[in-house]
């Protein structure tokens, strides 16, 4: 009988993985900790961050509710330095504090330095209060274009009245606003 020759075998894929996973073993655990305490490190630090933004918005929250009194109002636009992320909040509700107590004056010192989102609300209230608005920016590029062509007509002029009150209909033909202003007759 003849010898049969053992056939020479190649190192299947399996037999270089459990080699790879012998040769890095460590460096395999390690990299896979390191990677888990980055995420709980990342998680953490977001959960504690988001946190304190809901305890400073929980605190401006809590001072709103006591916006009845000239010495509430104060104290709650005093807020707007610890909680600048709610800084034109703040301004907003601090004038319209000062509005419905009567101080005009001072709603629209808070008002003034007014920016960002919360612009276009904060000059619809001048506007309201009697300061003078460039409602034409607000027409052309605003939120609320059916209310500011609505104060164009109302602070219109009688000879421009008309005339606005047509860009009024062109613009918004199903508008409730419109609808007032054409039940008064404007």
């Amino acid at each position: 009988m003849a010898r049969k020759n053992n056939p020479v075998t190649e190192n299947a894929g399996i037999d270089k993985l459990e080699s790879f996973l012998q040769s890095y073993f460590k460096q395999l655990i390690f990299g896979i900790a390191a990677v888990v305490v980055i995420f709980i490190a990342g998680y953490a630090f977001y959960s504690i961050h988001g946190s304190s933004k809901a305890k400073k918005a929980d605190l401006v929250g809590r001072a709103e509710l006591a916006l009845d009194t000239p010495a509430g109002i104060e104290s709650f636009e005093s807020l707007s330095s610890q909680v600048p992320f709610l800084k034109g909040y703040i301004s907003v509700r601090a004038s319209e504090a000062w509005a419905l107590a009567g101080d005009n004056d001072a709603a629209l010192k808070e008002l003034a330095g007014l920016s960002g989102n919360f612009k276009e609300i904060g000059d619809g209230l001048a506007f309201d209060l009697g300061a003078n608005v460039n409602v034409e920016q607000f027409i052309k590029s605003g939120y609320m274009k059916p209310v500011w062509y609505y104060r164009l007509v109302l602070s219109s002029k009688p000879e421009d009245r008309e005339k606005n009150l047509n860009l009024f209909k062109a613009a918004y033909p199903e508008s409730r606003l419109l609808r007032l202003l054409e039940n008064w007759s404007m």
